[in-house]
C-alpha cells in the first residue's frame, strides 16, 4: 500500500471518527434535554399540600436525593436583638417558622457534570465529562452540542407535606449565562411580601467561567394564570441550540412581554430589548 493511499484511509477513519463522536454528543444531549423536559413537567404538577409519598416515585426514578439547605429551627432564624429594627425581625422570624421544611428532595439533570451541590448521586462519568469540557474552549463546545446547561427541580417538604417546590434552567448564551426560575410555594418568602400573591425578579449568576443573569418567579396558588404561564414558559430549545441563545428574550420570551404589558407589578426588574 503507497504511503498516499494509507494517508487518505487514515484521513477518512479520522473524519468518520469525529463524525461518530459529534453524533453520539448529539444523541446524548438531546436524551439529556428531554429528561430535563420531563423533570420540569413533572415539578409543574406538584401542588402545595401533595404527600410525600406522590412525588418519591419520580424523585427517586431521576435519582434525586434528599438533603437540607437553610434553617430548620426558630434559633437558626437569628435573635430580633441583633437586628437594627427588633419589632420587624419579630415579624419576619414569626412569619417564617411556620414556612421551614423539614428536608428537600432535589433532582437534576446536568449532562455534562457542572458542578453544582454535594450531590450524592454524581457518577464518576460526570467527572470525566466536566474534566473534557473544561479544556474545551466554549465557543467549540457549542458547535459540537455540548453547550454547558443544568435543569433542577427542588420540593420541600414539611410533616410529610410538600410545603414548596421550585425548578430552574441556567445554560450557556451567546456571550453570558442566562437562567429561568420558578417557585410555587403557600405563602411569600417574606414578611414585607406576604399581601403579595406573586413577584418577578432578577438574579445575577456568577458561574466559574462567566457570568450572567435570570429571571425569577415567586407564586402562590393565588398568582393570576398570565403570571402562571409565564413563569410555567421556558424555552428549552436553548439548551441544544448550536449558535445559543442571546438571553432572557429568547429563554423567556412570555415573561419579557409580561413585564413589558405590567412594568408596575413586578420587582426590582426591566424588561431587556429584544431585538
Amino acid at each position: 500500500m503507497s504511503l498516499l493511499r494509507y494517508g487518505i484511509r487514515l484521513a477518512i477513519a479520522v473524519v468518520a471518527a469525529a463524525a461518530m463522536l459529534c453524533a453520539l454528543i448529539q444523541v446524548h444531549a438531546r436524551y439529556e434535554a428531554h429528561r430535563a423536559k420531563s423533570i420540569l413537567a413533572k415539578a409543574w404538577k406538584v401542588r402545595i399540600g401533595d404527600t410525600e409519598a406522590s412525588v418519591l416515585p419520580w424523585v427517586k426514578q431521576y435519582r434525586g436525593y434528599k438533603w437540607i439547605s437553610g434553617p430548620q429551627r426558630r434559633e437558626d432564624l437569628g435573635r430580633k436583638e441583633d437586628c437594627v429594627d427588633p419589632e420587624w425581625c419579630e415579624h419576619e422570624i414569626e412569619y417564617q417558622l411556620p414556612l421551614l421544611p423539614d428536608y428537600e428532595y432535589a433532582v437534576e439533570v446536568n449532562p455534562w457534570g457542572f458542578y453544582t451541590l454535594p450531590n450524592p448521586q454524581r457518577s464518576r462519568l460526570q467527572d470525566v465529562l466536566r474534566a473534557v469540557i473544561n479544556g474545551v474552549p466554549a465557543p467549540l463546545r457549542s458547535r459540537v452540542g455540548m453547550r454547558d446547561w443544568l435543569a433542577t427541580v427542588d420540593i420541600a417538604i414539611r410533616g410529610g407535606r410538600v410545603s414548596r417546590v421550585s425548578a430552574a434552567v441556567f445554560v450557556e448564551g451567546r456571550s453570558q449565562w442566562i437562567g429561568h426560575e420558578w417557585t410555587l410555594a403557600g405563602e411569600m418568602p417574606r414578611y414585607d411580601m406576604r399581601l403579595r400573591s406573586y413577584t418577578i425578579d432578577g438574579a445575577h449568576l456568577s458561574f466559574r467561567n462567566n457570568g450572567g443573569g435570570a429571571v425569577r418567579h415567586y407564586l402562590t396558588p393565588r398568582a393570576p394564570e398570565d403570571v402562571v404561564q409565564a413563569a410555567r414558559s421556558v424555552n428549552t430549545a436553548c439548551l441544544t441550540s448550536f449558535l445559543g441563545c442571546r438571553g432572557m428574550c429568547d429563554l423567556s420570551g412570555r415573561t419579557v412581554q409580561y413585564l413589558k404589558t405590567h412594568p408596575d407589578e413586578t420587582w426590582n426588574i426591566r424588561p431587556p430589548e429584544c431585538r
